[in-house]
């Protein structure tokens, strides 16, 4: 009888061992399943917003210069002399405020400017004014002050992924200036308006937040908040290059996440005006 309940028990014990891998089995391929449709969902996502981001930037750089640069790094040798046509920009979208060229990047594309004080339309708009989630480069519509500010999206990967280049989207392309050696050899930001062209240089790479002080507003010349700002800039920064702004300098700032997560962590780019 003893022999018998053991033989028993363990027959049960083998019966429980093979459901419990089954189970594992079923949960292991149910798991890979699921990233598998994640990843692929992901792709495809990434897919859509990358066509649509090109679709949308080549239309509006014919309208503006007759070229098209299809999401590449943007070289050229004559950025002062370039012209754009504001004429034909702000007759398809009159919320067009500049166009912005970072050299060796992608980053080519109209600045729009928020109609409405304290909204973000641009944020999740393009510059047909479609909804499209990595929305457009734009300022807010603020008084102008001693800075002006940049905000635009940084899509998904660091650089280029398996399925797309991400980079090329907006503002995703300035993770490449947390390496001090690309911000020296590529220090150099176009600003165009209907009347005049401006040459910037870099001056600050900040690894900072969506609650730092400079997205406050506004900042006078030559005054004490001004001063200050500047040197809470240079000390947050991860590397400077050149001499320090005046508070009778202007800066632009570029901004963007730091990451997708939804974190406040903010890239900030600060350049300084060359004057000629």
């Amino acid at each position: 009888m003893v022999e018998y309940n053991m033989y028993k028990e363990s027959r049960e014990n083998m019966k429980l061992k093979k459901s419990v891998k089954n189970a594992i089995r079923k949960t292991v391929g149910i798991t890979l399943i699921g990233v598998s449709i994640f990843f692929g969902y992901k792709a495809i996502k990434e897919l859509e917003t990358e066509k649509h981001f090109t679709t949308v930037s080549n239309d509006v750089q014919k309208i503006a210069t007759n070229e098209e640069t299809n999401g590449k790094d943007v070289v050229r040798n004559d950025y002062m002399d370039r012209k754009i046509d504001f004429i034909a920009l702000q007759e398809r979208n009159a919320d067009t405020y500049s166009w912005l060229t970072v050299p060796n990047t992608p980053i080519d594309y109209p600045v729009m400017k928020e109609p409405v004080p304290d909204q973000y339309f641009y944020l999740t708009h393009d510059f047909n004014k479609n909804y499209y989630i990595g929305g457009s480069l734009f300022i807010a519509n603020v008084p102008e002050d001693m800075h002006t500010i940049i905000f635009g999206h940084k899509m998904f990967s660091n650089t280029d992924t398996i399925w797309s280049n991400t980079e090329a989207i907006a503002f995703s392309s300035l993770t490449r200036y947390q390496d001090q050696a690309y911000g020296t050899a590529n220090p150099d930001l176009y600003m165009y308006y209907p009347d005049r062209t401006e040459h910037w240089t870099l001056w600050a790479m900040i690894n900072g937040d969506a609650y730092d002080n400079v997205y406050n507003t506004p900042y006078m010349a030559e005054s004490l908040e001004y001063q200050n700002l500047l040197t809470e800039l240079k000390s947050k920064a991860d590397y400077t290059l050149g001499d320090d702004p005046k508070t009778n300098d202007k800066i632009t700032v570029l901004s963007t996440c730091k990451s997708v997560e939804g974190n406040t962590e903010r890239i900030q780019l600060i350049y300084k005006l060359v004057k000629n």
